[in-house]
C-alpha cells in the first residue's frame, strides 16, 4: 500500500491536540518531534542531555502518515477545526515509499558475543558456532 506522510509545522502547545485529531480523521500514525531540533535553539527535554526544567519544545513538526488516496486538504481541515485551530496550519505532503518494516527493524539486532562461548543470537540470523564446536 501507497502512503504518503502530511508534515506540519506548528507552535507545540497546539500539537497534541492537532495530532489527536488527524489520527480521528484517519490518519494512520501520527508524532511529535521537535522542529527545532539539530539546529542551535533546540531545546532539550526529558531525560534528554542537558536538559533543563521538564517542559515542552516552542515548535513542534507533525508527521501523519496517510494512505495515497485520502484526500489531505479536507483531513487537515477537519483536523484543524476539531482541534480548535481554525485555519488549516501550511502544510508539506512527503511520499513514503513501500518499505518493508519487520526487515528494517531487524536489521539493528545482530548477534551479540557475551563470552567466548555465549551468544545472544536473534531467530532471524543463522548461529556460527566456533569450528573448535563441531
Amino acid at each position: 500500500m501507497a502512503w504518503r506522510a502530511l508534515v506540519i509545522e506548528i507552535d507545540a502547545a497546539a500539537a497534541d491536540a492537532l495530532s489527536d485529531a488527524l489520527l480521528a480523521h484517519g490518519a494512520a500514525s501520527a508524532t511529535v518531534e521537535d522542529a527545532l531540533a539539530g539546529t542551535p535553539d533546540e531545546q532539550p527535554v526529558f531525560d534528554e542531555p542537558n536538559a533543563g526544567s521538564a517542559g515542552t519544545w516552542a515548535r513542534a513538526r507533525i508527521r501523519a502518515l496517510l494512505s495515497a488516496d485520502a484526500n489531505v486538504e479536507q483531513v487537515l481541515a477537519a483536523a484543524a477545526s476539531d482541534a480548535g485551530l481554525g485555519a488549516a496550519p501550511r502544510f508539506e505532503v512527503e511520499e513514503v515509499g513501500d518499505t518493508d518494516w519487520v526487515r528494517a527493524s531487524q536489521a539493528q539486532f545482530a548477534p551479540i558475543r557475551i563470552s567466548a562461548r555465549l551468544w545472544i543470537v536473534p531467530s532471524w540470523h543463522a548461529a556460527q558456532l566456533p569450528s573448535t564446536w563441531l
